[in-house]
């Protein structure tokens, strides 16, 4: 008989430790599978049935439902929670091989040697493939698994959703008397500086032209406003140049001119506009000192087993799409060795975990770090 270990091991590769949701302030997922991991297998089914409520269209929750059924030596209720897990991921391996086990537990075992088939056949890992097999040899040689092998002994959190980079609303561009063009912005500490020029190209001189400035944020919110203000006149064909200062609290990624009072503009007439995207290349070191890692190492005190989880917290307005990590783990227990520092690269939306071992329970304490960010690009 395979090692219960090895399917632990197995189905953290698979991805059943990480919940589906956002990141509210309490996790029923969470909360069962804590529960689960202290053998409180009523406690945890109330939990994982508030998961699957709260979140029908995920298939950890439905997994770790039909896990503590079996816990609880109701294997129907198993089948049932494992054919919605299936119906929503048809070529789920962990749902398969526990799908196994349920059918096993009921004496099916024409319809268990098809689920450890599909088990195999969609094992995420080699690894994976071969505890497959063991089990069907077991079942094949006549001597069946009874004992039900643990899910993951730890769950990273969902990472809150970044907001997704959406483009303000649409104004098409007129150049009919005034021309803004040259745009280019510059961070000067915390404050970005944009310049540009303001261009008669009209036929007759014009002077005290002002200029609407409007500067968007990631999801194209109003982040910032001004006014441009050019009083010298200019003939047909000159141009004057503007600069603006403006905070980085919320990143301006857009902008757009729009004259508001020109002389001779009848009210009647379409306000001249320009609009520009501010170049990503200026905040790469900007966002970089922002972002916020989130980080959590389970269980929080001495064992002689952790999972770390990491995430992107917080994108600070930016439109991130990866952050490269350094992550140091250092443990408090007497004897045992420093891990070295390991890099990781950690997309939006999604959680890293990493496992430790040590020789004896030891607490630890993890830190991570920004090493660099990529910026998704703008629509």
């Amino acid at each position: 008989m395979m090692e219960i270990r090895w399917i632990a091991v197995l189905l953290i590769v698979a991805g059943l430790g990480a919940a589906a949701w956002g990141a509210p302030a309490f996790d029923p997922l969470t909360a069962g599978i804590a529960q689960y991991q202290a053998g409180n297998y009523p406690q945890a089914l109330s939990f994982f049935l508030r998961a699957v409520e709260l979140r029908p269209t995920d298939p950890p929750s439905w997994i770790w439902l039909a896990a503590t059924h079996l816990k609880l030596n109701q294997p129907s209720d198993a089948v049932l929670a494992l054919r919605r897990a299936l119906t929503l991921d048809p070529h789920n391996g962990p749902a398969y091989l526990f799908l196994g086990f349920a059918y096993s537990r009921l004496g099916q075992r024409q319809f268990a040697q098809q689920a450890f088939e599909l088990a195999l056949q969609y094992a995420p890992t080699p690894e994976y493939a071969a505890a497959a097999r063991e089990w069907l040899q077991s079942l094949r040689d006549g001597s069946p698994p009874v004992a039900l092998p643990p899910p993951p002994p730890a769950a990273c959190p969902s990472p809150p959703r970044l907001p997704v980079a959406k483009a303000p609303p649409q104004v098409p561009d007129r150049r009919e008397r005034i021309e803004f063009s040259d745009f280019e912005a510059a961070l000067e500490g915390e404050t970005l500086r944009l310049t540009g020029l303001v261009v008669n190209v009209g036929e007759i001189p014009i002077r005290n032209i002002r200029a609407r400035l409007t500067m968007f944020g990631v999801t194209g919110q109003v982040v910032f406003e001004s006014t441009i203000a050019v009083d010298d006149e200019l003939e047909s064909g000159d141009g004057k140049e503007f600069s603006v200062r403006m905070p980085t609290a919320l990143p301006p990624l857009w902008g757009r001119l729009a004259v508001v009072d020109l002389p001779g503009r009848s009210g009647r007439e379409p306000p001249d506009v320009a609009t520009f995207a501010i170049s990503l290349d200026v905040y790469k070191d900007l966002a970089k000192r922002r972002v916020k890692i989130g980080s959590r190492i389970t269980p929080a005190g001495a064992s002689t087993r952790h999972v770390v989880c990491v995430w992107i917290a917080d994108s600070a307005g930016f439109p991130i799409s990866e952050a490269r990590i350094r992550l140091r783990v250092t443990p408090a227990g007497a004897g045992e060795a420093v891990p070295p520092a390991r890099t990781l690269l950690v997309g939006r939306d999604e959680v890293v975990s990493l496992e430790l071992t040590w020789l004896r329970p030891t607490t630890a304490v993890v830190t991570a770090d920004v090493e660099r960010v990529e910026l998704s690009a703008l629509p």
